[in-house]
């Protein structure tokens, strides 16, 4: 990793921590009210470039979800016919992408050793974009792009195949065993949609799939799925597994799992209170390992592209793929 790439890694860590300190658990509850960063095309981010541009949104208190490079927004006009400009003063945020490039090989084994090859060698690279709220455009002057929807909760659960079963138990939002993914029999358990309460901030049928979706993002961990697991990155100093932090980092996953899905989902989304437990050890292992950061991203955004993959309109899903390798 160059300096420059790693600054700026340094800089998302610090500043997605100083808000979970900031906020506790709910960090990511003031994110998804502000709906899913896209970039001008209205393709939404992901992986780490996503909860960046959530974090900064929130720093920054910009409206608009729309982010896009200089030579974006000159491409564009403004309902004045003027063309599209960087606010004076303006500071960019660097989002990371991923290209290819081609790349000529000798093979070294094989049949074919000697044989000359050309190949595409995938690397990352920070790139600098803006929020629309820094340039003298309105949304209005974007080109109009297709809704982006995944239809209801209920279909979108269905459709991915889960099973999940519901008990008739009363909801106790202090044991962890009321809601819950059954890893060795593959199940999701849910207490009754009846047995949730509304909040100041969400309706109780918005915080039981807000729970559901965390849950659902759980199931993905499966070998047979994303195949997830935290046990390496989480082993104490003298080599030793730690299942409680590895436990831990999992409940991050399915809580940016859960908030992306709600994002998309139109969901106020409610962090579990189970979570809470967990923070010390989120702040601690991320701070203590910025690598960290990028793995849990790219598992949440890979979670629900596992997910959507399973919808009506699917895309291809490659469980071997990075969204973000912390290269550059």
């Amino acid at each position: 990793m160059t300096k420059f790439a790693d600054l700026k890694s340094k800089e998302i860590l610090e500043l997605v921590l100083k808000q979970m300190k900031t906020a506790g658990t709910s960090f990511m509850t003031a994110w998804v009210k502000r709906g899913m960063p896209k970039k001008i095309t209205g393709k939404p981010y992901a992986s780490i470039n996503l909860f960046h541009l959530w974090a900064k949104a929130e720093q920054m208190n910009y409206v608009s979800n729309t982010w896009a490079t200089a030579n974006h927004i000159n491409t564009l006009k403004n309902e004045l016919g003027q063309k599209g400009l960087i606010n004076k003063g303006e500071k960019a945020t660097w989002v990371v992408g991923t290209f290819t490039k081609p790349e000529k090989k000798t093979l070294v084994r094989g049949a074919d050793k000697g044989k000359t090859v050309e190949r595409d060698r995938w690397f990352t690279k920070f790139y600098p974009v803006f929020n629309l709220d820094q340039t003298n455009l309105k949304e209005k002057d974007l080109p109009i792009t297709g809704a982006n929807t995944i239809g209801s909760v209920e279909d979108y659960v269905k459709n991915t195949g889960a099973k999940v079963k519901v008990s008739s138990d009363s909801w106790n939002p202090f044991l962890s065993e009321s809601c819950f993914y059954n890893v060795s029999q593959d199940f999701i358990s849910m207490v009754d949609k009846s047995k949730f309460k509304s909040t100041q901030e969400s309706s109780a049928t918005q915080n039981y799939y807000s729970v559901l979706l965390h849950e659902l993002t759980h199931w993905t961990m499966h070998k047979d799925r994303c195949d997830r697991s935290f046990v390496e990155e989480t082993k104490t100093k003298d080599g030793k597994p730690d299942p409680k932090a590895s436990y831990a980092m999992e409940e991050l996953v399915a809580e940016m799992g859960s908030a992306i899905q709600s994002c998309k989902l139109g969901i106020t989304s409610k962090p579990k209170l189970e979570s809470a437990q967990y923070l010390n050890i989120w702040i601690s292992r991320l701070e203590n390992d910025s690598n960290l950061f990028w793995k849990v991203a790219s598992y949440a955004s890979k979670a629900v592209w596992f997910l959507e993959s399973k919808q009506p309109k699917k895309v291809a899903f490659n469980k071997n793929k990075l969204f973000a390798k912390k290269y550059a």
